[in-house]
């Protein structure tokens, strides 16, 4: 049959619970309003005036995360109206000097065409060289050289595919992050304002 390859690309994994990123940020706020009613009961200090600009900028970049990452999320929901056909692992190791990474090379046919196809699945790269190595290690491991796997491809390309059509870890994570530096921004505006007209 006719045989496509397409390069190595990064393909992000994660976990597919968009409820993970409301709970993230009910943590932040929660801890955020704690913070700010610890505060409020505290007697009245001289605030700086560059805190009101703090707190915009604050709650502007987390806005701009959180809807960034909504936006990411949205893109792998349509992922989800992708077909599915058996595939096999034909290589599966890692790669690089420094910023390890796994590097996993798959095929799979459609309509007696063969595709082939690498991704590196872009595991956490927390911790330092020997950890970003074993966590790059760990996720090569999960897919041994033979192993039948289920290939997500777009009907409209087949060429194009993934091994994966979840949310990357990373998404939930900026999402947190957005979240978080929305409420501080919050919390240090309320301050502001507080201490501003009461104080």
């Amino acid at each position: 049959g006719i045989y496509c390859y397409r390069p190595h690309r990064v393909e992000r994994t994660g976990m597919d619970q968009p409820l993970i990123i409301a709970i993230v940020m009910l943590l932040s706020f929660g801890v955020a309003g704690l913070l700010f009613g610890l505060i409020w009961r505290q007697p009245p200090f001289r605030v700086p005036s560059w805190l009101f600009g703090l707190s915009l900028a604050l709650a502007a970049v987390g806005i701009w995360l959180v809807y960034s990452q909504m936006e990411r999320l949205e893109q792998y929901v349509h992922l989800r109206d992708w077909r599915s056909v058996s595939g096999k692992i034909i290589d599966s190791r890692v790669v690089g000097e420094r910023a390890f990474r796994p590097e996993i090379v798959y095929e799979y046919q459609i309509d007696s065409v063969t595709y082939r196809d690498s991704t590196s699945l872009d595991p956490p790269g927390f911790g330092g060289r020997n950890a970003k190595h074993d966590a790059a290690a760990g996720v090569a491991s999960e897919y041994p050289v033979g192993k039948a796997v289920m290939i997500h491809y777009d009907p409209t390309d087949p060429s194009v595919s993934r091994l994966k059509i979840t949310p990357p870890w990373s998404v939930y994570g900026r999402t947190g992050l957005g979240g978080f530096m929305f409420g501080v921004g919050l919390l240090l505006t309320a301050i502001y304002a507080r201490r501003k007209f009461k104080g």
